[in-house]
């Protein structure tokens, strides 16, 4: 997991933006968690090594209200901030990579805390 009180930081900080989704089959993604309001958390994101199978140490975060973007970008640069020494590129693999990644710069450059 995270460092909670840094991750706390970021997630009280972070600007969600309501960006309309142009992928048309990711609606429910928008809708999965209409019913979830009263969870304190309604799910994990986290980053993987793709050659060992195992999760990326201080890269597992969790979901306030649904999967949002600043919860899946604080999970990414902990993940590359951590023994990233040598790798010189990375794969992404996301379901909603296509939205996620619009304004991603821009997120890491507007933030304190990435």
């Amino acid at each position: 997991m995270v460092e909670s009180s840094a991750y706390s930081d970021h997630i009280s900080g972070a600007v969600e933006a309501k960006e309309r989704s142009t992928c048309q089959n990711h609606r429910a993604v928008n809708a999965a968690n209409a019913g979830r309001k009263k969870l304190r958390v309604t799910g994990i994101g986290a980053m993987v090594c793709a050659r060992h199978g195992c999760f990326i140490p201080h890269s597992i975060v969790d979901f306030q209200k649904g999967e949002c973007q600043m919860n899946i970008d604080y999970s990414i640069c902990q993940a590359l901030n951590h023994q990233s020494q040598g790798i010189c590129s990375t794969i992404l693999a996301y379901d909603v990579a296509c939205q996620w990644q619009t304004n991603f710069m821009k997120r890491v450059w507007d933030s304190n805390h990435l």
